[in-house]
């Protein structure tokens, strides 16, 4: 089962995870609920964004 299934199902407003949790579909579902992303980008990652250090 994949993360975005197993959030199907609860409420957040932040979504907070290491660099293993940046992927394009678990960054899309928290973009289509309106929630916060707190996760580092890869290092490999050609589309860096910004993200909250101090939260996270």
């Amino acid at each position: 089962m994949a993360i975005p299934d197993i959030l199907q199902d609860i409420a957040f407003t932040t979504l907070m995870g290491d660099k293993a949790f940046d992927s394009d579909g678990l960054l899309d579902t928290r973009y289509k609920r309106g929630a916060e992303a707190v996760i580092p980008p890869k290092a490999n990652c050609t589309r860096q964004r910004i993200f909250d250090l101090d939260l996270y």
